[in-house]
């Protein structure tokens, strides 16, 4: 379920979402945890973003999760 994101990116950014999820689960694999899609480079590619940046909240993420998780289990 969390790979739903990245993949929707990557399919919409017209990069083949398999090779990027495989090259994301292989970095993450590796102790990279900052690591995720860079759709804006001139080839998207996987990236740290803390370098580069990019950083979200803990609550917004919690909330995110917690949400549709709420909404999950309305709709069943």
């Amino acid at each position: 379920a969390f790979e739903a994101i990245p993949r929707a990116l990557a399919e919409n950014s017209g990069v083949k979402a398999n090779e990027v999820i495989s090259k994301l689960y292989a970095v993450h694999q590796e102790g990279n945890k900052n690591v995720g899609l860079d759709i804006e480079a001139e080839v998207p590619a996987v990236k740290d973003m803390l370098e580069a940046g990019v950083l979200d909240t803990y609550l917004g993420k919690y909330w995110a999760i917690k949400l549709a998780t709420n909404a999950a289990v309305t709709v069943l």
